[in-house]
């Protein structure tokens, strides 16, 4: 088939261009967690991106799953790449869901709420078009700790600004953390080849660390009430970590580059000018 892989912008996630990134274990893990509550059910997944995440809901069960994406290029990839029966994707605003009332089951948005610029607006969206005591499932960056200067988001929240803007939509909501840990494994021959299947293990956690300094926040909500959900752990090779450390000593070469650069040295010698000045200091 002739379509294009969405561009690389370092926010969206595409398994055939991220497979050994770190962003593809992000990603990916949170459809894992969200596939527990879709069997049977009509699913929405708000900002669906290239489809895989879709996709992944309706191999797990799901009787019908919509994909919506403000992005036509995701949406043409995703309609060609991760299209089924049961699968309809579409073109659509998160803060204009193109639905009826009380449609879903289960609504699902992973990394949504810090793009937008009307995050209330968005919630109500997700209200209205969920069934009565169905479930919507979010995530998004903590900015306690998220690194600062990612420039598609517009507002990052932190746990308890969260909390006050979800309970002002929704009776109930339960929390869960996200966050990328190193760990080694002992497994046998059968259980290192397996994808995408469980694999039962004795867990012994060697450090800790506070709900409230993980990287990402996840939220399950509803007026009715929540279902237990299982918890998830997704192993990932130390590939993941070279492209992280290799991309990031690219990053660290193009800033000290730039600080380098002549133009940065007239911008910065001129900026110590002005504040110096105090009447150029409003300027």
């Amino acid at each position: 088939m002739n379509y294009e892989k969405p561009k690389l912008t370092g926010e969206r996630m595409t398994p055939e261009i991220n497979r050994d990134d770190l962003i593809y274990a992000e990603h990916i893990i949170r459809y894992f967690f969200g596939s527990q509550f879709v069997r049977n059910k009509v699913v929405l997944d708000v900002a669906c991106g290239s489809g895989y995440g879709s996709f992944y809901l309706h191999e797990k069960g799901a009787k019908k799953v919509f994909g919506l994406d403000i992005s036509k290029e995701a949406i043409n990839y995703a309609q060609n790449k991760y299209w089924n029966p049961g699968i309809e994707y579409m073109v659509g605003n998160a803060e204009n869901i193109p639905f009826k009332d009380n449609k879903f089951d289960v609504v699902i948005s992973f990394e949504t709420i810090e793009h937008l610029k009307n995050q209330e607006k968005f919630l109500k969206e997700m209200k209205r078009v969920m069934k009565k005591n169905g479930i919507a499932i979010i995530s998004t960056p903590n900015a306690l700790v998220y690194p600062k200067g990612n420039i598609f988001h517009i507002k990052e929240m932190a746990l308890p600004e969260l909390k006050k803007l979800l309970y002002k939509y929704f009776k109930n909501l339960n929390l869960y953390y996200q966050h990328n840990v190193l760990s080694s494994y002992i497994l046998n021959e059968e259980s290192i080849n397996k994808c995408f299947n469980k694999v039962t293990t004795k867990n012994i956690k060697l450090s800790k660390l506070s709900s409230n300094l993980n990287l990402y926040l996840v939220s399950i909500m509803s007026d009715g009430k929540i279902p237990k959900a299982m918890e998830y752990v997704a192993l990932f090779n130390d590939r993941e970590l070279k492209v992280s450390q290799k991309e990031l000593q690219l990053c660290q070469r193009e800033i000290q580059n730039i600080y380098n650069s002549r133009g940065w040295k007239i911008f910065s010698f001129l900026h110590r000018v002005r504040k110096s000045i105090p009447i150029l200091k409003n300027l």
